[in-house]
């Protein structure tokens, strides 16, 4: 699906966290140097939930801040994380569709 996006699509670790925008550099240089590339606030209740009742689950984040840099984009017109939002849908759904392929869960109409 990439060919079709707007913007970059990346794989990687995500930290879920309690601070909005609290985070020290200290934690966020800390963070950076496992690999994570991601620090939101939701994914955890979504995995606990999930896992506690024998779910699925998957995260896709549409990114609108660099805590490394410092660039957030909510100061301009978020036009931008709109159309991370909209394309953030539509991967996802490409890649349940995907998955559920692969796992022999596509049923006959």
């Amino acid at each position: 699906m990439q060919p079709e996006l707007k913007g970059k699509v990346f794989y990687g670790i995500n930290a879920s966290d309690d601070a909005f925008y609290g985070e020290t550099q200290e934690w966020i240089e800390k963070l950076s140097s496992y690999g994570c590339l991601n620090v939101e606030m939701e994914s955890s209740a979504l995995y606990t939930v999930c896992t506690r009742r024998k779910k699925r689950a998957a995260m896709i984040s549409a990114v609108s801040g660099n805590l490394i840099t410092g660039e957030v984009i909510y100061e301009t017109a978020n036009e931008g994380l709109a159309t991370g939002w909209d394309e953030e849908i539509r991967v996802v759904l490409e890649a349940i569709y995907r998955f559920e392929k692969e796992q022999g869960g596509e049923k006959e109409a």
